[in-house]
């Protein structure tokens, strides 16, 4: 009885000690490289300290992770003197949405536009979100 219990208690410990030792979902990491956003042309280039896009223009933002322990994460986007915040989440590791608080900067009428949208599609009217898909044309 007395081996059975103990090993038992060492299968615990060496499943303990195989869990912590595998390698965690780090969102830093999974976002890197070339991606496309679903809805349009737009093409994003990712490095570990900003994202550059082309397609509707170009340019780059800076950005910096608030959170990266629990999904969605957190992040903060900065391009010129403008900074937002965003929720960022992924659907496997090739697919993630970016949903940043740009809501009350839109116009009147851009507001009107994606809330008609978002309730013929059952989402909350005010929802504004990009999906970027890995960019494999590359």
């Amino acid at each position: 009885m007395r081996r059975i219990a103990w090993g038992g208690l060492l299968l615990l410990v060496a499943g303990c000690a195989l869990w912590l030792g595998m390698p965690r979902f780090d969102p830093r990491r999974a976002v890197l490289g070339d991606w496309r956003e679903a809805g349009s042309k737009i093409r994003v280039e990712v490095n570990e300290m900003q994202a550059s896009w082309r397609g509707a223009g170009r340019g780059a933002a800076r950005y910096e992770w608030l959170q990266t322990e629990d999904e969605p994460y957190r992040v903060r986007i900065t391009h010129g003197r403008h900074s937002v915040e965003a929720n960022l989440s992924f659907s496997g590791k090739d697919e993630w949405t970016l949903e940043p608080d740009v809501w009350d900067q839109l116009p009147p009428d851009a507001q009107r536009m994606l809330g008609e949208i978002n309730r013929r599609n059952g989402r909350p009217e005010r929802e504004f979100r990009l999906i970027f898909r890995r960019d494999k044309k590359k």
